[in-house]
């Protein structure tokens, strides 16, 4: 099949390179204009449109695709049997939507109709869910609202951050759209009245699940506030990685991975560290004061429950390190309070 593919962050890549790699035939791409990096001012490809331009793959980057009525004529000339949208960033026209033959098609990181939205992945991990997965639907006007084709669930790790769990779902959707593909190649219902007639569509609205939506994230989610609970902190940390961050004597800190020193750790840590590190668990503090700063390991900090362990971080325009290194660049020792 010939197929525009839509989309611009890493997440997209290896969602094009299967389809590359297959017998489909990738007959344009589009995604988001170059941006200018901060470092430099140097104009920055998108991830997606690097791998188009190595696969000599015609691009399309529109500022704003609903209002740019040239590539849209652009897009449908290029005649193909469907659109395939992956994280593009823009919301597409109905013209656009429209115009193949065999419909356009998005695939969503999340258990849709749960966090319908922009921030899929991080919206789970910040309310604790233990299970995640992806989507490929059928795409609607509204917003994430369209009839699921396929579905595959993904357990959260509550130790992996958005970052790895956003590259396992990617990897999930790099196998699955193959399938998907073939069965929309396969069947013999299809018809401009898909949702009616194609048998494997299934409506949001007979899924046993209320629609949630995963709003945009906001500049004040990022900052950790010590007085919540120890396992919301980590959530925060792992779900906003890498911009979670904490602040000492005013200057901003980015917090990247962490452990909650809590009971329901305890086998865990017991069988990865020292054993003195579960004596932790029952230590009392102030949230945000350093408990400990460990050698070859990281620091323990207070908070409003049990204390949580940092692995690493970062000051403001260095490099990532690991949490112990981090300590002697800002100077922490026991007793120390973050802001």
């Amino acid at each position: 099949m010939k197929i525009v593919f839509w989309g611009t962050p890493e997440f997209s890549v290896p969602i094009l390179e299967a389809l590359i790699n297959s017998d489909h035939d990738v007959v344009g791409v589009v995604t988001q204009p170059d941006r200018r990096r901060s470092r430099g001012n140097k104009l920055i490809h998108s991830p997606v449109k690097t791998v188009a331009l190595e696969n000599n793959i015609p691009v399309l980057t529109p500022q704003n695709i609903r209002q740019e009525s040239l590539i849209q004529q652009k897009i449908i000339n290029l005649k193909a049997d469907l659109n395939l949208v992956v994280a593009f960033g823009q919301i597409l026209p109905l013209l656009i939507l429209d115009s193949p033959p065999l419909g356009s098609w998005n695939i969503h990181a999340s258990l849709l109709p749960r966090w319908r939205g922009a921030a899929p992945i991080q919206r789970a991990i910040l309310e604790g869910d233990i299970l995640t997965g992806i989507c490929i639907m059928l795409m609607e006007e509204g917003l994430d609202t369209g009839p699921i084709l396929l579905q595959k669930e993904f357990p959260i790790d509550v130790l992996r951050n958005s970052y790895q769990i956003s590259s396992d779902l990617s990897s999930l959707s790099a196998t699955t759209i193959i399938e998907a593909l073939e069965l929309i190649r396969t069947s013999s219902h299809f018809t401009k009245n898909l949702v009616e007639i194609y048998p494997k569509l299934i409506k949001q609205d007979v899924v046993n699940c209320d629609p949630i939506y995963a709003k945009r994230l906001t500049k004040k989610e990022f900052q950790i506030d010590w007085k919540r609970l120890s396992e919301e902190i980590h959530r925060t940390i792992m779900g906003l990685y890498p911009a979670a961050y904490t602040s000492l004597n005013g200057k901003r800190i980015k917090l990247h991975n962490s452990i909650p020193l809590t009971p329901s750790f305890s086998t865990y840590i017991s069988n990865n560290y020292d054993s003195y590190i579960i004596d932790y668990i029952s230590t009392s503090s102030y949230p945000g004061e350093i408990l400990a700063v460990i050698p070859k390991l990281g620091f323990i900090v207070g908070t409003a429950s049990y204390p949580i362990l940092i692995l690493n971080g970062q000051m403001e325009g260095r490099n990532s390190v690991s949490a112990d290194i981090l300590a002697k660049q800002i100077d922490l020792s026991i007793g120390i309070r973050f802001d």
